[in-house]
């Protein structure tokens, strides 16, 4: 992913999440409006909206570095949760095959 202002920059990310745009609608990465450099090649491993991060999709983030694209609220959720992820614990269920954790946003994030 390549950010321009003030210089181009480079970010390497193992998965992104674009939380632009509208849940069915997400806007291009790139600037002006424009598909960033490589975008819809990569479509198929860029998430749109809001990932469960927490849930379903943890195993997709877990021990990576993510690119949270967005300024509203589907990418500050997106990062509250990847933060979440980030500070649990798994704990091992009874029949030892199967990692749980569970989190509630508000455990993780208030003081």
């Amino acid at each position: 992913m390549k950010f321009v202002e003030d210089g181009e920059r480079d970010y390497l990310a193992s998965a992104v999440i674009d939380a632009t745009g509208t849940w069915s609608q997400p806007n291009p990465l790139g600037a002006s409006g424009l598909p960033a450099q490589g975008e819809h090649a990569l479509r198929d491993r860029i998430t749109y909206g809001m990932p469960d991060v927490l849930g379903a999709e943890r195993q997709r983030y877990a021990g990576r570095r993510v690119l949270v694209a967005g300024a509203g609220h589907s990418a500050a959720g997106s990062l509250l949760a990847l933060y979440c992820a980030k500070s649990l614990k798994p704990r091992r269920s009874r029949n030892q095959s199967l990692m749980v954790a569970n989190c509630v946003v508000a455990d993780c994030c208030c003081a």
